[in-house]
């Protein structure tokens, strides 16, 4: 009988092992939880960032120190410095471990910079404080998303174009250049930048747009020689005349869906090699890539219903021209 009871409870206590082994085992492996996104500040004090789905709660670590919040906004006063914040999301069950780390990078706002409040009222409009030196605008320039509670929604006019005389790039042009400004970091609720705005920032090499911009004017990066990479909004229809023409250096690219036409766009980017009309772009205009040197392949989509002349003009290297229309596939050629 004794051996009975021994075997019984031996039997138990192993079944009883394997089942916390196999429930911390499922535990160990349950997926994270996505870390959080869009984090950004919705006010001046307020920080914000994307619910994620099976989050209990959310912990923040600012300054060392970390705090459980129960939603996905956070009070936060804005240092004079730059600091990262982490923020975490706590699973609500054992079907999700929680997520790693997210950070945002809190940069303090360059000081030369002056603002205009919209002729609405419902934000302001940022552009250099002094064109006609630069002063104040060497290195990374950080704008702001709020100034006194309302956001920055428009980067003026030739906002960061030099008044100064300079021939670097033409001899005996008079051209406004800025060569001290190496990267900006772009509100997030910018909504339009100006014409020209960032023209002969010949220094600045990448840029992101953020998706919430709705409009950028004729030549808003045009001459940026250095500028390699440019992340354009994925919801913007008119990338304006001229947006980035004399962009030497553009190597890369990805033109948004949402464009419906393009107009010298890409004139004189020597440095582009391949490029991909999306579905929904439906006119090509003149010199669209007029002076691509480099450029040796273009996909053009099915949606395409007109390629004006010059669009390519003066490709020299440009070979292959796919059109994908209803047979798919077609190669077709540009002289």
């Amino acid at each position: 009988m004794k051996k009975v009871i021994a075997f019984i409870f031996t039997a138990g206590f192993m079944a009883a092992f394997a089942a916390f082994a196999a429930c911390s085992q499922t535990e160990l492996q349950a997926p994270e939880l996505p870390a959080p996104t869009n984090i950004h500040f919705e006010q001046e004090d307020l920080i914000t960032w994307d619910k994620v789905e099976g989050a209990g709660f959310y912990i923040v670590e600012t300054y060392g120190s970390q705090q459980e919040v129960d939603s996905n906004y956070f009070t936060f006063e804005p240092p004079e410095e730059n600091t990262t914040i982490k923020i975490m999301a706590v699973s609500n069950n054992l079907s999700h471990s929680d997520s790693e780390w997210a950070e945002y990078l809190y940069e303090a706002p360059t000081p030369a910079l002056k603002y205009t409040l919209t002729d609405d009222g419902s934000g302001y409009e940022v552009s250099s404080l002094d064109r006609s030196t630069c002063a104040g605008l060497e290195g990374r320039v950080v704008i702001p998303d709020f100034i006194n509670g309302l956001p920055v929604i428009s980067i003026a006019e030739k906002a960061f174009k030099s008044d100064r005389f300079a021939d670097l790039i033409e001899p005996d042009a008079e051209l406004y250049v800025n060569n001290v400004t190496t990267s900006f970091r772009l509100p997030s609720h910018l909504k339009s930048i100006g014409q020209e705005a960032f023209k002969y920032c010949i220094a600045l090499e990448e840029i992101v747009i953020p998706p919430s911009v709705e409009y950028m004017g004729p030549s808003a990066f045009s001459t940026c020689l250095n500028l390699k990479k440019i992340t354009l909004p994925p919801n913007i229809k008119d990338l304006g005349n001229a947006i980035v023409m004399h962009c030497e250096a553009l190597s890369e690219v990805s033109i948004p869906s949402s464009v419906q036409s393009l107009f010298a766009t890409f004139s004189n980017c020597y440095s582009l090699r391949s490029v991909t009309i999306p579905q929904g772009l439906k006119y090509i205009d003149v010199f669209t890539f007029k002076n691509c040197y480099r450029l040796k392949s273009v996909i053009i989509s099915n949606s395409v219903e007109e390629i004006r002349l010059s669009a390519f003009s003066e490709c020299y290297r440009l070979k292959n021209v796919f059109y994908c229309g209803t047979e798919g596939g077609n190669q077709i050629f540009l002289l």
